[in-house]
């Protein structure tokens, strides 16, 4: 916003400020510290609350662990509600925590890790990430398929470090050549 004042004796007076403006007043993230996991793996979480201006936002807050598996003929997914647990995000607007993923089949897929949190301008503030689950027997992770996909465990790694990669292919039972250049 800015702002011109003229004085009595015909001086310009400038100001300018910024205003952030949006349709709530509590912004939520959530972040998987890991982006592929096997059953009975600890997924270790960040969630966050701030407020419009980035300050921290105290918060109680509803944490739900949703299965997704992509359904071909309503190309849509159909949801499931693993696991549902309240988290108080304290003054500092960060919590730190966890979840463990059921060992067996019923985890095997992508799951939504949700937040939902009452906003002080009404209605809920929502956020998400997805991650993977699977283990080498598992055949499917019932995503939408499109072409060949790798999922690394992680974003970076150290030298020396061994990555976990899952390869998601629309062609069951199909030959893939895959190669590491490190040049």
């Amino acid at each position: 916003i800015e702002a011109t004042v003229t004085d009595k004796s015909r001086r310009n007076i400038d100001a300018s400020d910024t205003l952030v403006v949006g349709r709530k007043a509590l912004q939520l993230g959530v972040d998987a510290k890991a982006h592929l996991y096997t059953p009975g793996d600890l997924v270790r979480m960040e969630i966050s609350a701030q407020t419009a201006n980035g300050d921290p936002a105290p918060t109680s807050a509803t944490l739900s662990v949703v299965r997704l598996r992509w359904n071909n003929e309503s190309k849509s997914d159909e949801a499931t509600t693993l696991a549902t647990q309240r988290v108080d995000v304290g003054s500092s607007g960060v919590l730190l925590t966890s979840w463990r993923v059921p060992a067996g089949s019923d985890a095997v897929g992508r799951l939504r890790l949700l937040v939902e949190a009452g906003d002080p301008f009404g209605g809920i503030s929502r956020t998400w990430t997805e991650v993977l689950v699977a283990d080498e027997k598992t055949p499917d992770v019932y995503v939408k398929h499109q072409g060949l996909q790798l999922v690394a465990d992680r974003s970076q790694y150290e030298v020396g470090e061994t990555a976990r990669v899952l390869l998601i292919s629309e062609w069951p039972q199909a030959w893939a050549w895959h190669w590491i250049d490190s040049g």
